[in-house]
């Protein structure tokens, strides 16, 4: 009987455990693609365009993180993007190509910024802290196609 208990209650335990685990993130759905995105955001936004629509997810410290499957619009890091010619050049042709392309770089704060694009689909985050980066770089690695 105590042998039984035991095995309910580490079975119980690690049931909490795994749960607790899996609440630094979210899957969320986003078309034919789903990815974790980090729980503690403040705000999140569904933007609808004319072909598509764009997801935020704004934290406390104006960390920013988004996905889009509106083509031929600016995304959030459109001003970093343009503040530099190559970088500009890159993601132009990449969309007119219909090609993937990651870009990333710092922003005039020195906070973190990315962008990547995947065919039909645009994913980054910026503002963020060097102490988040790696979180964050995790959250676009974690994008798969359901």
């Amino acid at each position: 009987m105590r042998a039984k208990m035991k095995r309910s209650i580490l079975i119980i335990s690690l049931i909490f455990a795994a749960c607790a685990v899996n609440r630094e993130f979210r899957v969320t759905k986003f078309g034919y693609y789903k990815i974790e995105v980090p729980n503690g955001y403040l705000n999140h936004l569904v933007i609808s365009g004319n072909h598509g629509k764009e997801q935020q997810y704004w934290y406390n410290d104006s960390t920013l993180f988004y996905f889009s499957n509106e083509t031929g619009i600016t995304t959030p890091n459109y001003e970093n993007i343009s503040k530099n010619e190559e970088t500009r050049s890159i993601r132009t042709k990449a969309i007119l190509e219909n090609d993937t392309f990651y870009l990333e770089g710092k922003d005039d704060k020195n906070l973190f910024w990315k962008e990547c694009f995947y065919r039909d689909i645009t994913i980054g985050y910026m503002n963020v802290p060097n102490e988040k980066k790696e979180i964050f770089d995790k959250v676009i690695s974690s994008l798969r196609k359901k």
